[in-house]
């Protein structure tokens, strides 16, 4: 989705080429996916939601998060209840939540704000997995043309039902509720998808996309230059976020997110606002949001056990300050020796295409650093 907008304008600077780094990047579908590759070593970092960074620590391995990004951009959307004049969040009662699985971030941060927004609690409304931002997107457009859901897994077993409710961040957000359904049977109405708003307005802050890597490969020995790697990657992605968010360059900005999100030059423009908007859209030079964090956690200890933790039990922004502090000086302050990343790379939740993206180094897995 558009949170990857600093990935983009890094590569078209070629900030990753003056790190000595290489980028090549693929997907895969699930944020499971992504947790495992970084465990069993085929993946060296994760940009994903943080929630991820923990949920990996409890069931894989140690990991620690190096660096912060947005809060997730998300928004709630719901098909139209028949015959409503308003919408709100208690309207999904005994209705079907979609999810990209139900132990997922996202998910998670859903079931808090209908929680705090409509008072529902877990057990009132069902949930199905469908996968990907696009996927929930395209699963939500379903019911615009009254057809049924397309066989997403519903408490472990294959569920064919209406899909009523779901997050969504941008550019889908705008696309699903500027659209209205199919011609409806006589004397029906055109369903459409209200957004009810931001997640962060009523779930409170929250940190998502984050940097992440197991200690293990961050505490590899010296010869590995793992530390080094991660700095000269944080260095570059912050420079492409500082591009992205100099106003000077937005047209060039709504370019990129119109190539990249295959939407309309309009619709990009449209994103490019709620992007650069502080405390929802990116965060400036990527800064780690420790009141988000705390709240993950807070609502991961809620709906599925764990911790209690404490936010510093995950963190060290130790290589983070470095490469800030480089980028203070000239371009080439960063020490690029020790060449390309190794032979694995990074891995980042997308909500684009198939789902998932990392850097790996194997062509066949997620964002290679080469």
């Amino acid at each position: 989705g558009a949170q990857d907008l600093p990935l983009w304008s890094a590569l078209n600077q070629n900030y990753f080429t003056e790190q000595n780094l290489h980028i090549n990047y693929t997907y895969t579908p699930t944020s499971r996916e992504l947790r495992e590759g970084l465990a069993n070593g085929d993946i060296d970092l994760a940009l994903a939601a943080a929630d991820n960074a923990v949920l990996t620590y409890e069931s894989l391995g140690e990991t620690v998060i190096l660096m912060g990004g947005d809060s997730g951009m998300n928004e709630f959307v719901m098909v139209e209840p028949d015959g409503a004049d308003v919408v709100s969040f208690e309207d999904m009662r005994n209705r079907t939540l979609i999810v990209d699985w139900p132990g997922s971030a996202f998910a998670l941060q859903a079931y808090d704000v209908l929680k705090k927004g409509g008072g529902l609690d877990r057990d009132q409304y069902g949930v199905v997995s469908v996968g990907s931002t696009r996927k929930r997107y395209l699963a939500m457009m379903s019911m615009l043309n009254n057809s049924e859901g397309d066989g997403g897994s519903m408490d472990g077993e294959q569920a064919t039902t209406t899909y009523d409710g779901c997050m969504l961040n941008m550019p889908f957000s705008l696309l699903a509720t500027a659209n209205v359904g199919a011609d409806p049977p006589a004397g029906g109405s055109r369903k459409q998808l209200k957004n009810l708003g931001k997640a962060t307005d009523i779930s409170g802050p929250y940190q998502s996309n984050s940097l992440f890597a197991m200690k293990e490969w961050i505490n590899a020995t010296e010869s590995s230059n793992n530390t080094d790697k991660a700095i000269r990657f944080i260095a570059a992605w912050v420079k492409g976020l500082r591009w992205s968010m100099d106003p000077a360059n937005k047209d060039a900005v709504v370019k990129i997110l119109s190539d990249k999100l295959d939407i309309d030059e309009e619709t990009a423009e449209q994103t490019y606002g709620p992007l650069m908007e502080p405390g929802f859209g990116l965060e400036a030079d990527a800064q780690f949001l420790w009141d988000g964090f705390e709240n993950v956690l807070r609502i991961r200890e809620e709906f599925v056990g764990g911790g209690p933790y404490q936010a510093d039990e995950f963190v060290d922004l130790t290589y983070y300050n470095e490469a800030i502090r480089s980028l203070s000086g000239s371009d080439d302050d960063l020490e690029t020796s020790g060449g390309a990343v190794g032979s694995k790379g990074l891995a980042h939740f997308f909500g684009l295409g198939v789902g998932i993206v990392g850097i790996v180094l194997m062509p066949n897995l997620v964002y290679a650093l080469l």
